[in-house]
């Protein structure tokens, strides 16, 4: 895809490996989703995962629903900018989840 391309002619141009790339990110980025992870409710979270992902890769989605302390999750048989082809399904899953939760906190 267009980031796979964008990333290739990045490690051309700077001339370096993409481990020297992943380790010059992981110097550089402050920020671990892990960290936050554990700080939402994994009760009022609907997690939607894509198998097939190249941007985030699906055992890094796994492992931030760990963190999440396992909210409910819907695994689509997709990639990343594919799941686009999963909206309608999303969008009545994200309906349900929706109506099922405000149901159940309502007095």
């Amino acid at each position: 895809g267009g980031i796979s391309k964008r990333r290739e002619a990045y490690l051309q141009k700077e001339r370096i490996t993409a481990q020297e790339f992943e380790e010059r990110l992981r110097r550089s980025i402050a920020f671990d989703p892990g960290r936050m992870a554990v700080h939402i409710d994994h009760e009022k979270t609907l997690l939607i995962l894509a198998s097939c992902d190249k941007v985030i890769p699906f055992g890094k989605g796994l492992e931030l629903r760990r963190c999440m302390g396992k909210p409910e999750t819907a695994v689509l048989l997709s990639g990343h900018y594919t799941s686009v082809f999963y909206l309608p399904y999303i969008k009545s899953i994200a309906l349900e989840f929706f109506l099922r939760k405000f149901k159940e906190n309502r007095p």
